[in-house]
């Protein structure tokens, strides 16, 4: 029998100053800015486990095959964990002294959970061990680039103001010498290309904003942290031109994919965003956050899982391919103070209140939006997601009856890169996604 296949479509007029619509199976809305938000079929959010009134989950993060979350239980933290989004453990106490400003991250192959008081590691999520920092220095992010751990924060020790650490093992760190005064380091991120090791390939990026992460009326800030440490740059965080120059009040929360994408959640004076960072060197800042999207609601959650980026607006769950188009993908029934996503092995998990939501892949192959910039430069760029192990295709059509085969991938993500000058004949050009 011949596998079923499924399609996403995007119908896309090729001349770049119109506008990119979502055609077929999705449903167009007016841009408010660069990026855009579309309804699919609502996911079916389940409540998996709904635990106490005393009970407030925090974070929620993906690795090793599980789910590990952390809460506040009658003040004290606590940390869950669950193998399947289902089925989640009883409150298990956090070696953390108290649940304020208490941060989840799964970095390389464990669990950190951190606070200004200190940092403890797990594979598991049951048992921690303490991981040494350098003294006086207060973890707000951490990462790892393929090679060393680099944690931001607040130094403390070393005359105060936010700085970065690097460490090869872990336990012997090298604090910069260089400091913020004026703005906080909320979070970092990082990317290496193992398959070709170019330096160029290996970069890790940290955001500054309000310390509460809420709009304080400073500027945010991007900070490209080479390797070497000493080549390092900082650029104010403005979104495109076209929205006025509009500035970036503060920056929160950074993810990154497994192909060097990286997306960053903030507040402006226009409103809660989620931006893509483009392709960006020293002294240019023109494009660093040419593609953003514009909510309502502040953005509580940002992650990356089962090859899409994950947030949260509000209540609205919402994901995106490539950081520019937002698909919303279900809402849950109330509105929570702190409330997390994460995703992994086909199944979404949102914890809101003093609730475990769960959900899983609909199976469907997700077509991200048109770009007209790419990793090598200027292009007609677009990325499909289908399910790990599946064979994913865009095809693209002028006329929706005759599909060609533009791109294909065996490894559930395909990028399509097209530099032909011949295309701009056409008024315009559908292009859709599909999966066997």
């Amino acid at each position: 029998m011949k596998p079923a296949t499924q399609h996403h479509s995007l119908e896309c007029p090729l001349r770049p100053e119109a506008l990119t619509r979502i055609a077929v199976l999705a449903l167009v809305t007016s841009l408010a800015s660069f990026g855009s938000v579309t309804v699919h079929a609502q996911s079916q959010w389940t409540p998996a486990r709904t635990y106490p009134p005393t009970t407030s989950f925090q974070k929620v993060a993906f690795g090793n095959g599980r789910f590990v979350a952390t809460a506040s239980a009658a003040g004290l933290p606590v940390v869950l964990t669950s193998r399947d989004g289902l089925a989640w453990s009883d409150p298990l106490p956090a070696p953390a002294e108290s649940d304020f400003d208490l941060h989840l991250k799964f970095v390389r192959d464990r669990f950190f959970l951190f606070q200004q008081e200190g940092v403890w590691t797990s594979t598991e999520g049951a048992a921690w061990t303490r991981f040494n920092l350098p003294q006086g220095f207060g973890p707000l992010g951490i990462t790892h680039d393929g090679s060393r751990y680099v944690v931001v924060g607040e130094d403390a020790a070393g005359g105060g103001g936010s700085a970065f650490a690097t460490s090869t093992n872990g336990l012997d760190w090298v604090v910069s010498s260089f400091h913020i005064f004026r703005f906080t380091f909320r979070d970092v991120a990082a990317f290496t290309n193992a398959e070709t090791g170019w330096e160029g390939w290996r970069k890790t990026i940290a955001v500054t904003g309000a310390y509460n992460a809420k709009f304080s009326g400073d500027q945010g800030y991007i900070l490209n942290l080479p390797r070497d440490e000493v080549g390092w740059w900082l650029m104010p965080a403005t979104l495109a031109a076209s929205a006025g120059g509009s500035q970036v009040a503060a920056l929160h929360s950074i993810s990154v994919d497994p192909y060097g994408t990286f997306v960053v959640a903030g507040d402006s004076n226009l409103g809660p965003f989620l931006g893509r960072l483009e392709e960006f060197y020293t002294g240019s800042d023109s494009r660093i956050l040419s593609s953003w999207t514009r909510f309502d609601s502040r953005i509580l959650s940002l992650a990356h899982g089962n090859g899409l980026f994950l947030a949260l607006s509000g209540r609205t769950v919402l994901t995106s391919v490539d950081g520019v188009g937002w698909s919303r993908e279900g809402t849950l029934p109330f509105d929570a103070d702190s409330a997390a996503i994460a995703g992994g092995d086909g199944i979404f998990v949102v914890v809101a209140g003093n609730t475990a939501f769960y959900s899983t892949h609909d199976g469907r192959p997700r077509l991200g939006s048109l770009s007209n910039y790419g990793r090598w430069g200027s292009c007609e760029c677009l990325s499909a997601v289908g399910l790990p192990g599946h064979t994913v295709a865009i095809e693209s059509s002028v006329d929706l009856k005759e599909w060609h085969q533009v791109a294909f991938s065996i490894s559930g993500r395909v990028d399509f890169e097209n530099r032909d000058s011949s295309i701009w004949q056409w008024p315009r050009r559908f292009y859709r996604a599909t999966q066997r």
